[in-house]
């Protein structure tokens, strides 16, 4: 229902997209796998999966500003997929409003200590693209504590979900690939 469902989502997920978007019941799930595997549409579907309810807020997060601009990038995307349409973009905020009142923000994490601007919301979702690009770890898991919502109310149905895709390498890997995957994986 939340996808499929979904007229917010522009594409039929491909059957990982599908199988990523269904994990509702744990909290942080990685999507990983080689470039061009459509993992960052996956984030946008993700984000988009509970705009119907009001007072509903994902966090969409980058590297940089300039991540979220490139051509086929986040923002890009989402232009493509809501302009037009009831919702509302707000350029200098980087933030979609749905007609429920729900809100997809696009935001980023290029320096150490960028992640304390976040550390006073409230999101449902929060999602990390090209998880492998950030250095440290600790910014990382800082976002956790944002996610979170009140109780009672529309938003009970919701799922408190961390997200993240990445390709493999970078700067990050050691870290992502401890976190996330078992030592015997590859046995």
């Amino acid at each position: 229902r939340t996808v499929l469902d979904n007229p917010w989502i522009k594409l039929k997920p491909f059957p990982r997209q599908a199988v990523f978007l269904a994990l509702d019941e744990y909290l942080e799930v990685l999507f990983g796998g080689a470039a061009m595997g459509a993992k960052s549409v996956a984030a946008i579907m993700a984000a988009a999966q509970y705009v119907d309810v009001p007072g509903y807020y994902a966090l969409v997060l980058r590297r940089s500003r300039q991540d979220l601009l490139l051509a086929g990038g986040m923002i890009p995307i989402s232009l493509d997929w809501w302009k037009g349409t009831a919702a509302t973009y707000n350029g200098s905020t980087f933030t979609w409003t749905f007609p429920s009142g729900a809100v997809i923000q696009f935001g980023y994490c290029e320096n150490a200590g960028d992640e304390q601007r976040y550390k006073g919301s409230q999101f449902q979702l929060i999602d990390v693209d090209e998880l492998t690009e950030w250095p440290d770890e600790n910014q990382y898991t800082f976002l956790f504590r944002s996610l979170r919502k009140p109780h009672g109310g529309p938003l009970d149905a919701v799922p408190l979900r961390m997200r993240a895709q990445t390709n493999p390498g970078d700067r990050g890997a050691a870290w992502v690939k401890k976190r996330f995957i078992a030592d015997d994986y590859f046995k």
